[in-house]
């Protein structure tokens, strides 16, 4: 049952030197102040967290000042959030636009397409069957309630993707807002996002394009500028920071869009609702000068955004190779492509996955194989079709009621999923 790719399988640019130094970096690595011992492999559900980004938090959010006060901590508070807007504007590759703080990305998303849709003339509004319920379920909301009508398109269930054909087939002159998700949180699948847009402004120019970016930020670089969408969401708990908030870059066009999300006696180029919590600010600026160290072991540049290219495709090449490992296997162990009795979502092709790996085992609920998981010392989690489930349009899509997800980082090892290999033969039950 072994793969004999083991000799041609992606290589990771993250050797173990620099691989123990990254693991350091980072909160309960390999085991949770409550069970104890494990390796964690649920990073779709949130990731480890920088050591220095919660510090960093801790510290702002025991200010009692606010930056908008006429004091020296308030100052500094303020400078904090100025660099760190400079920050996040580099993460997301725009050189325009402004970033929006909200509550969660759901919160963000249901924002920014209820502005993009109540005040314009009525048409289409397309979302795919990939989505996340967070960008799929907003867009069926707020088209209903101003008149519009929702198109969803199908996501193609033997890749588990959908493509930019699959945009332009379903476009129309008078679509006036489409959602994309970046990547998958079931399928592990990434979309070509600059082509999805190139096929849907190449139809309706001034159709709103809104990114949902929360799965694909930790993983690889976010050009959201070059890509030419109109809004890119994230959520830095997947990304290393913590959870309580989360940002988006939005376009110059959409952020002088009339809108009602602002205070009376605001300008429609104000989003700001309330203050901003200052410590994920911080939290953020951890994650973006981890980053720059990580890309600077891979670039000579001293240019930030250069450095962050880097380390995003460092972790990308990185976690190919984890997912060549999980599906493929190696010499001596069997990957799961290799068991009868597991069905995996999406194709087995490497290029345009990143992230996550799911699968069904027949016969088995995913709770019972994420159990056997666990009393393993393996953690990973499962995701569900029914009707609240953030995963229904795609599991729906490919006609599985649940499927267990493995998901990761660039801080996991090679090692971690040989555990899971290890372990696959008895928990699938086909030893």
């Amino acid at each position: 049952m072994a793969s004999d790719s083991g000799s041609t399988a992606p290589s990771s640019p993250i050797d173990d030197a620099l691989m123990a130094q990254i693991r350091d970096r980072f909160h309960h690595m390999e085991s949770d102040p409550v069970s104890g011992p494990r390796i964690f492999l649920e990073s779709g559900g949130g990731s480890l967290l920088l050591k220095d980004a919660i510090a960093r938090s801790a510290e702002i959010a025991a200010y009692p000042d606010s930056p908008s006060r006429r004091n020296v901590a308030a100052g500094h508070i303020g400078d904090m959030m100025r660099q760190t807007t400079e920050n996040l504007m580099r993460f997301f590759g725009a050189e325009s636009g402004q970033v929006l703080y909200g509550a969660t990305g759901t919160e963000i998303l249901f924002r920014l397409v209820r502005s993009g849709l109540e005040k314009v003339e009525k048409g289409s509004v397309l979302s795919s069957s990939l989505e996340h319920a967070a960008s799929h379920d907003a867009a069926h909301c707020w088209a209903q309630a101003f008149g519009h009508e929702h198109i969803d398109i199908p996501l193609d269930s033997d890749t588990g993707v959908v493509s930019p054909q699959d945009y332009a087939d379903a476009m129309r002159p008078d679509t006036r807002l489409a959602t994309v998700i970046h990547t998958s949180h079931v399928s592990g699948k990434r979309v070509d996002l600059g082509g999805i847009s190139a096929a849907i402004k190449s139809v309706a120019p001034d159709c709103l394009i809104i990114c949902d970016g929360i799965q694909h930020a930790p993983h690889g670089p976010v050009h959201a500028e070059q890509d030419d969408v109109d809004a890119y969401v994230f959520a830095p708990y997947k990304a290393y920071a913590r959870r309580g908030g989360a940002f988006a870059w939005m376009s110059e066009r959409l952020a002088n869009m009339p809108h009602n999300d602002r205070m009376v006696g605001k300008p429609d180029t104000n989003w700001t609702l309330g203050s901003p919590d200052p410590s994920l600010y911080a939290a953020f600026t951890a994650v973006h000068d981890y980053l720059c160290w990580l890309g600077g072991h891979f670039t000579d540049s001293g240019d930030k955004r250069d450095q962050l290219e880097a380390a995003m495709d460092a972790a990308t090449a990185h976690e190919v190779s984890l997912i060549d490992r999980l599906i493929n296997g190696t010499d001596e162990l069997a990957g799961l492509a290799a068991y009868n009795s597991v069905t995996l979502i999406g194709d087995t092709e490497l290029e345009t996955r990143e992230g996550a790996v799911c699968f069904a085992v027949k016969g088995r609920k995913s709770t019972d194989i994420i159990d056997a998981f666990d009393a393993r010392g393996i953690r990973i989690h499962h995701r569900g079709s029914d009707p609240a489930s953030s995963s229904r349009f795609v599991l729906n899509a490919v006609n599985l009621d649940d499927c267990v997800r493995v998901s990761f980082c660039h801080y996991n090892t090679h090692a971690e999923i040989d555990a899971v290999l290890k372990a696959l033969p008895e928990v699938v039950g086909e030893t």
